[in-house]
């Protein structure tokens, strides 16, 4: 079986020869390659290029062009001169605009002419041609809550929830609109998965979560699925609190980060969720050894029931980590089988 069509089999919880292997790797990526972030982003050729020397190496399923968080962001000051210059706020953030006015105004139009989008573009088109049927093509967008962060700063973010929920509001809905946008031209371009990137979620507990996030989610869900592709949600920090919340949102993977339980989320939100992670991306990844690494992703295996679940860090593969290290991680994949009955149809979805 390809490593797409091992990923498509979790999904549609049908037999496999093993499970999936799916880490998050920009950072490792780059280091295959020997270039720094800049380069990465900057040419399409060159994320391509690392992508593929790390599915090479470390036999992953699949290639994703997730990198910097802010390059829609970095794309918005090159194209509208309304934008400031790049400056820290009053609480020492990075902000994209110090000022409420003007903030919708400059975020509309047709701002996928960016470069450092254009480029992701560029990138998801050159994978479907070069590995797509092999391994999955993924493409990245940035959820609302992460977007509206480095448009307006985390701090004062969080802080207008409470002081101007009207403001936080209208801000996300602008974000998520681009934002879906945008994933659907990278399905467009060839992505058959599209992971959503919600940090700032983590920060959040469940009744904002519910009154702000959940219907943007539901969007960026349906966008996706109506596309055709699969839809990654992935959330750096404890998110336990959200489960019960995230059951209602039809994500067909939820990528774990390490504070997170997989049992708990396997209980609350039922056995159809493939679930991915999640040992710890310092403590295991970079600082355990290849046998503890086995034993701690043996444990998330088993507390993820044995099915629809994909070996991969808590978050992103740390750019120091030895490679017996994620060997390790490869290795148990390929060593194990989900526990299911059935056939699989190549390329089901």
């Amino acid at each position: 079986m390809t490593g797409r069509e091992l990923i498509f089999a979790a999904v549609n919880g049908v037999s496999a020869n093993r499970l999936p292997f799916m880490p998050l790797n920009s950072a490792y990526a780059r280091r295959c390659i020997g270039v720094d972030l800049e380069e990465y982003i900057s040419d399409y050729r060159v994320l391509v290029k690392g992508q593929l020397a790390f599915a090479e190496k470390f036999h992953s399923d699949y290639v994703s062009v997730v990198s910097k968080p802010s390059i829609e962001a970095e794309d918005y000051r090159e194209l509208y001169p309304l934008l400031p210059e790049e400056s820290l706020n009053e609480t020492g953030e990075f902000a994209l605009f110090n000022r409420k006015e003007g903030i919708y105004t400059a975020m509309e139009g047709d701002y996928y002419q960016g470069r450092l989008m254009t480029e992701r573009l560029k990138a998801i088109t050159e994978f479907r041609r070069t590995v797509g049927g092999s391994l999955l093509v993924e493409g990245w967008v940035e959820g609302a809550a992460l977007g509206a962060s480095i448009t307006w700063g985390t701090s004062r973010l969080l802080m207008d929830f409470y002081d101007d929920p009207a403001f936080v509001k209208q801000l996300l809905e602008y974000v998520a609109g681009n934002q879906i946008e945008f994933l659907r031209r990278q399905i467009e371009a060839g992505a058959e998965s599209i992971g959503v990137g919600e940090p700032v979620s983590s920060l959040l507990g469940p009744d904002l979560f519910t009154e702000f996030l959940v219907p943007l989610h539901m969007r960026y869900v349906s966008a996706i699925h109506d596309a055709g592709a699969l839809a990654r949600l992935h959330i750096c920090g404890n998110i336990m609190p959200l489960f019960p919340v995230l059951e209602d949102i039809p994500y067909d993977i939820i990528d774990l980060d390490s504070p997170s339980q997989i049992g708990a989320a396997r209980s609350v939100l039922g056995p159809d969720r493939v679930l991915l992670g999640n040992i710890d991306p310092v403590s295991m990844v970079r600082d355990g050894t290849p046998a503890s690494i086995s034993a701690a992703l043996e444990t998330c295996f088993e507390e993820a029931g044995g099915h629809r679940y994909i070996v991969g860090a808590g978050c992103e593969i740390p750019y120091d980590t030895p490679e017996e290290n994620i060997l390790a991680m490869s290795e148990f994949a390929g060593s194990h089988k989900p526990y299911f009955a059935g056939l699989f149809v190549a390329g089901e979805m």
